[in-house]
């Protein structure tokens, strides 16, 4: 038709013009789609639901293809929940030795590659170091308790004794 003919004669006009328009009015725009997310998120959020419900698999498969294709992006998605950086993650790290705060362990063991994990006061948010898989189990499973694990050390020492006497 004459305006597909008219739009591919000026498409270098069009994207400079789009440019400059973007430029001038980003805030807005970004205002506008806020918005537009926000109106529409059950819909969309009800849609995909149905979606993966047809068909979990599918689902499943594209973020283990996405998280593989994309492992800095996952990293730094995970950290942002704790509020650091990726070179944040690593100054840490690097300060610890470049393994965990307590055993040493270079590596988590775990399934998410080895990478360590990050630990933080649940009370407070505040990041206090990064752990393997293991440590950072064994604390939370001892409540985060400095006095819970001083008592389990004790435990551990006295029946190392009482079996070794044995």
């Amino acid at each position: 038709s004459e305006s597909k003919a008219y739009a591919n004669a000026h498409k270098e006009q069009r994207k400079v013009y789009n440019a400059r328009y973007y430029a001038e009015h980003k805030e807005r725009i970004a205002e506008q789609a806020k918005a537009y997310r926000k109106r529409t998120a059950p819909e969309r959020r009800k849609r995909r639901k149905a979606e993966y419900a047809a068909d979990p698999e599918r689902f499943k498969r594209a973020s283990r293809e996405w998280q593989a294709a994309n492992p800095e992006k996952r990293f730094t998605q995970r950290l942002r929940k704790y509020g650091i950086t990726a070179d944040e993650y690593r100054a840490l790290l690097s300060r610890q030795g470049g393994g965990c705060a307590i055993c040493g362990l270079k590596s988590s063991g775990d399934r998410r590659g080895g990478r360590l994990h990050v630990d933080h006061d649940h009370g407070t948010g505040r990041v206090r170091g990064i752990l393997c898989n293991n440590c950072n189990l064994g604390i939370g499973k001892l409540g985060d308790d400095p006095e819970r694990l001083r008592r389990a050390a004790l435990y551990l020492r006295t029946r190392k004794r009482a079996s070794a006497a044995d």
